[in-house]
């Protein structure tokens, strides 16, 4: 899905989304950094503690030469069922083959085997003591109680072993108070994520009215512009992107009126003038088809003019014909004339005969 198909409205509600989930996720993984942390600080204190522990247990080991070690073994004992920390915890003694040396709580447990004992999850956690211990010399295990109030609880336990005794020393702590510590942590923080996140919800909504709708307004605004309403009113008195676009496309409204005044008056000019080049044209036409007539009857005239031509071509000729034999008489009208004077001259008695 491609961010330029969603609307603003949409876009900010993601943003506030994704703040909302960022918010929730780094406080969440904030709370789980803070648990394993705890997780790690009572780790390390029932490490430290049992380590005093193991720590007392070789001194009275060392006394063991000048004391006798069965006495030594039960100072030791008495000591560390004596000592306890953070409270109520305590320390335990067993051996290798999950025998219980002692257990200052719950001393039935004193001398007995405990390797088929399991927690609430089935797991046979002193064997797996005495595996830790006598493989790795010290070591971390975890395993599951009821407490008291019936509740599972997880408990975290340290183990060292003394190989010369065949002593394993250890102790445990659980982890309920870490864990309803982390609930209610967990709590509070979707709390205050609730409360900020109703208060982004709050701000998107603030927001998306002062932005979304001026745009849908300058949006109805540019559609009756298109639609041809060019006395829609674009400025805005905004300060902010908003209103500069709007006084822009307020700017862009007058150029736009100038340019389409400016091509009206074009437009009527040039209809004025289409108006004039048609009567001109129509002048010239009815002027073409007087002229066309009048070659007409001058080719007419033309025509008849050189058939008159050739007709006093003809007669001409005929003229010329004529003119000769009117010659030819003449000129023997002419000699008979002399014939007959000269005749007449001869015979002077008779009158002259006048000529006509």
């Amino acid at each position: 899905m491609k961010l330029n198909n969603l609307s603003i409205r949409a876009k900010l509600q993601a943003l506030v989304g994704f703040a909302v989930l960022i918010l929730v996720s780094l406080g969440t993984f904030n709370l789980i950094i803070q648990k394993e942390s705890s997780y790690e600080q009572r780790k390390d204190r029932v490490r430290s503690n049992v380590e005093i522990a193991y720590a007392l247990a070789n001194h009275y080991k060392t006394l063991s030469k000048s004391i006798g070690e069965t006495q030594a073994r039960e100072a030791a004992a008495k000591a560390i069922e004596d000592l306890r920390y953070d409270g109520n915890n305590y320390f335990f003694i067993a051996t290798s083959d999950e025998n219980i040396v002692m257990h200052p709580t719950n001393p039935k447990l004193n001398g007995t085997n405990a390797g088929n004992l399991t927690d609430s999850r089935g797991n046979y956690f002193w064997q797996e003591m005495s595996q830790i211990a006598t493989t790795q010399g010290k070591g971390f295990l975890t395993y599951y109680w009821i407490g008291n109030d019936g509740n599972e609880s997880e408990k975290i336990s340290f183990v060292a072993y003394i190989p010369e005794w065949d002593w394993i020393i250890g102790s445990g702590v659980q982890t309920a108070d870490i864990d309803k510590a982390f609930q209610s942590q967990l709590i509070k923080e979707l709390i205050v994520d609730a409360i900020a996140a109703l208060a982004l919800i709050i701000i998107c909504l603030i927001i998306s009215r002062n932005i979304v709708k001026p745009i849908e307004a300058l949006v109805q605004r540019v559609h009756k512009v298109a639609d041809g309403d060019l006395t829609v009113e674009m400025s805005s008195d905004r300060k902010d992107e908003l209103g500069y676009l709007s006084n822009e496309l307020a700017r862009m409204m007058a150029t736009l009126k100038e340019t389409i005044s400016a091509a009206k008056a074009s437009a009527d000019y040039s209809s004025q003038l289409s108006s004039s080049i048609a009567a001109s044209s129509e002048e010239t036409s009815t002027n073409i088809d007087s002229q066309s007539q009048q070659l007409e009857q001058l080719a007419t005239a033309m025509s008849e003019m050189s058939s008159t031509i050739q007709d006093i071509a003809g007669n001409s000729e005929r003229t010329s014909s004529t003119t000769e034999q009117s010659k030819d008489f003449a000129a023997q009208a002419v000699a008979a004339w002399v014939t007959h004077s000269r005749t007449f001259q001869a015979f002077p008695k008779i009158s002259q005969v006048p000529t006509s």
